[in-house]
């Protein structure tokens, strides 16, 4: 019998994230994350059937575009 080997992990820098992962990327609650999308306001998201996931790489594009952005006030 042949020997079944194990698949290799994914290498984080291609694999999607998770609302849970980009809640501890951005140190903000899953919540914020949720109200953003409903907002319309946070990062980039994207559904793979009915799961929320987010590119790596666009989230840290969306965190370096927000240091240049002005700063919003709710009155």
């Amino acid at each position: 019998m042949a020997r079944r080997l194990a698949p290799k992990p994914v290498p984080v820098g291609d694999r999607l994230w998770s609302p849970h992962d980009v809640a501890e990327f951005l140190g903000v609650p899953v919540g914020t994350l949720q109200r953003w999308r409903y907002e319309r306001v946070g990062p980039p998201v994207f559904k793979v059937g009915r799961h929320v996931r987010y590119d790596p790489d666009a989230v840290r594009r969306w965190v370096t575009d927000l240091r240049g952005a002005p700063m919003l006030r709710r009155d």
